[in-house]
């Protein structure tokens, strides 16, 4: 019974932020059209490169994105913001795969996930965004 209160106190200034940000972001978001595809990955990397949670940024994005009526298709948004969280899990020296890693190989988790990793990590997204972007078109 506790913690279905104190998960609704934790989700009513979620909701607040998010709507503030919905927004504020509107505007600029509606103008950018398919860059916007490109910078949605972008977004969710770095934001899990400061230390939230990509799954935790992807729902916020998501939801900002999802209410603010973009021409795009919610398929290309979603795989966008899929393929911002695969590049982020992979970028992320927080990420516990990465740590786990680090910790077998004795380097930091920083050599894993930026030094390491940043370029499949590059190729990745591109071919994924190309993939994403047919994908869309298609269906």
């Amino acid at each position: 019974m506790e913690s279905a209160r104190s998960r609704t106190v934790l989700n009513i200034p979620l909701s607040v932020a998010s709507s503030e940000l919905t927004h504020a972001l509107a505007p600029s978001f509606a103008h950018l059209g398919w860059l916007l595809v490109v910078l949605i990955p972008i977004i969710v990397v770095l934001v899990s490169l400061i230390g939230i949670h990509p799954l935790a940024s992807v729902a916020l994005i998501g939801k900002i994105i999802m209410t603010m009526h973009i021409a795009l298709s919610p398929l290309l948004i979603a795989l966008s913001l899929n393929i911002g969280s695969v590049v982020a899990y992979m970028l992320s020296p927080f990420a516990g795969i990465v740590m786990i890693v680090a910790t077998l190989l004795h380097v930091s988790s920083a050599t894993v996930s930026v030094r390491w990793n940043w370029q499949f990590c590059l190729i990745f997204l591109v071919l994924s965004l190309g993939v994403a972007t047919l994908l869309s078109l298609i269906f």
